[in-house]
This record gives structure tokens, sequence and C-alpha cells, in this order.
């Protein structure tokens, strides 16, 4: 026996009820009832943190060097007053990943540090149980 999930239709293909059977127990009791098996999408989660978890996968060191940098770079300046604008970071955002390059070819945070701070390992991404 093999559960899945199904989405039983009515005469417009409008979903009335999803449940989860082997296909034997929706042909024996659904018997004319058009049915489709659903499928679940496997998508990625969102690589969404806080700002607070963001700040906090810089090291002390490296941070006060972000921060030191911010006041006589004003690449790195304009930086640091767009972090603050933000609750979340997106790991995944284009001008994040962009930002973390910026800090690694400015010597603020040494090259293999890049994916530690881009990766979600051991943290859970805002909006999930």
């Amino acid at each position: 026996m093999h559960i899945k999930t199904y989405n039983i239709l009515n005469e417009n293909g409008d979903v009335l009820n999803t449940i989860l059977a082997d296909e034997g127990f929706i042909q024996q009791h659904y018997p004319n009832a058009n049915y489709i098996e659903r499928v679940e999408l496997d998508l990625p989660v969102p690589k969404i943190v806080s700002k607070t978890t963001f700040r906090f996968k810089f090291t002390t060191a490296e941070y006060s060097a972000l921060l030191l940098a911010a006041k006589t770079d004003v690449e790195v300046q304009t930086w640091v007053e767009t972090f603050n604008l933000y609750t979340e970071i997106n790991l995944d955002d284009p001008y994040v990943i962009e930002s973390v390059n910026m800090m690694v070819n400015k010597n603020i945070i040494a090259p293999h540090r890049k994916d530690v701070i881009l990766s979600m390992d051991g943290i859970a991404p805002i909006g999930t149980p």
C-alpha cells in the first residue's frame, strides 16, 4: 500500500477535498469521481535570515573591521547604512552576495569566510517551523 495525496474534483475540475489514501481506496470510495494525484513540489526554502542572525555570522573582528572601513570608504559606508535599513536578509539576493564579495575584495573578511557567511548552516530560515 502506497499512500499518496489526492485532490477530489467536481465536474468543473474544482477541488472539493484533499485526502491521503492509496489508489485502491480512491477507486473503491470515489468510483465515479474525478480525482488527481497531488504532486508535492520540493521547492527550495528561501535563505532568509533576520538582520541580527546575519550580523552574528561575522566574527567580532570581521564586524569591527567592517565598521572601521565604513569610516573611510564610502562604498562600505553605503553598505552599512543600507544594511541598517533591513529587517531580514536574503542570502541569495544578488546585492547581498555582491556585498560579501566586496568585503572579501577589500580584505574585510577572508575569502574562505564568504561561503560561511552566505550559508544556512545551523540556521532555520525565517518562516519555517
